[in-house]
């Protein structure tokens, strides 16, 4: 099975988008998700967050 997918918004320090949608050449996947990781400052250290949705096309 491929890993492929696209970057959607790279905020440094601070957020990364992905998704699987799309492999190279912006060709359409099924299914698919969307996934949001956060990085925020804790302590001594870096706490982050991450989040997925996905679906089927039809």
């Amino acid at each position: 099975m491929s890993n492929e997918g696209v970057f959607l918004e790279i905020v440094p320090n601070e957020k990364i988008v992905f998704t699987n949608a799309f492999s190279a050449g912006w060709i359409s996947q099924d299914p698919f998700m969307v996934a949001i990781v956060t990085f925020e400052p804790e302590g001594a250290g870096t706490r982050y967050t991450a989040s997925a949705t996905g679906t089927r096309r039809r």
